[in-house]
């Protein structure tokens, strides 16, 4: 497990120096996190064993996780970054208000891209469920982990990610 502890610790720095933001990192690992928490959950209810396949399926949904996150990150940058203005004052009563705006702009054209990408991941790996030992379990993460791991991405990352959106928006007293 040490491993697999750094490993993630790698990916999430890699994230921070992707978007060289401080939040955004931590929603990504947030959502990690719970994507991983909740599999196991499934995982622990279904009374599969903890095994060396199981962290190998657990540490390839970090990955997809991951992954997910940065496409949505780069959508809400490429998209609605471009939609703030240059300047904007820190006291400006709709500063919320427009950075909402920005996210959802980003995120509208990018959640049925999303969603398609891992309703079909996860349609391939539906035959697995159908099968014993380790295809079972790697079937078992995968499906339940690309649904949850979709929704992380957008509701959890997605929507933290006013420092993208703000991006080199220089804010004025």
């Amino acid at each position: 497990m040490g491993n697999a502890a750094w490993g993630l610790l790698v990916l999430t720095v890699l994230c921070a120096i992707l978007y060289v933001s401080v939040t955004v990192p931590f929603w990504v690992l947030v959502a990690l996190i719970s994507d991983i928490l909740l599999v196991l959950a499934a995982v622990t209810l279904l009374r599969l064993p903890l095994d060396y396949p199981l962290i190998a399926a657990l540490l390839t949904l970090a990955g997809y996780s991951i992954n997910d996150s940065i496409v949505v990150c780069h959508s809400i940058k490429a998209l609605g970054k471009p939609h703030m203005p240059e300047f904007v004052s820190a006291s400006d009563p709709t500063l919320q208000e427009k950075i909402d705006e920005a996210i959802a702009l980003g995120l509208r054209p990018l959640s049925s891209r999303v969603f398609l990408t891992s309703f079909t991941t996860a349609l391939t790996m539906t035959p697995l469920l159908f099968q014993d030992g380790v295809l079972f379990t790697f079937g078992v993460v995968f499906v339940l982990g690309t649904a949850v791991g979709t929704l992380s991405s957008v509701f959890i990352v997605g929507i933290h990610a006013s420092d993208i959106v703000m991006g080199d928006t220089h804010t004025q007293e």
